[in-house]
């Protein structure tokens, strides 16, 4: 870690716009790609073609409204299942996750 990290965001990109200088890619991002190849396989399969990478696709505005039921798909499905990406079908692969045993027996007594 260098001394520009651990300066505040405002300040690094003041520095960042007179200096050029190459941050690490957030971990989000990949993330966030590999939930729009999984939708965009799901979703909107026009041809049989499957997609493996984010940098295949081009997503038009039509597209859009199915994007956003592939996220929100996402969000409600990692909460009970690990999501592991397979690149080669371009889909996650989910496995059940354990359940709290703390969270039912509040749910039972109450």
């Amino acid at each position: 870690m260098s001394y520009i990290d651990r300066l505040p965001e405002d300040v690094i990109n003041v520095i960042y716009s007179f200096v050029s200088y190459k941050r690490k890619r957030p971990l989000y991002l990949d993330e966030y790609e590999e939930m729009i190849v999984d939708s965009y396989n799901k979703w909107c399969v026009k041809d049989e073609r499957v997609y493996r990478y984010y940098k295949d696709i081009y997503v038009k505005d039509d597209e859009l409204y199915f994007l956003y039921q592939g996220f929100k798909m996402y969000m409600k499905n990692i909460k009970y299942f690990y999501m592991l990406f397979c690149p080669y079908v371009g889909q996650f692969k989910t496995i059940a996750s354990r359940k709290h045993k703390k969270k039912e027996k509040l749910i039972k007594y109450v």
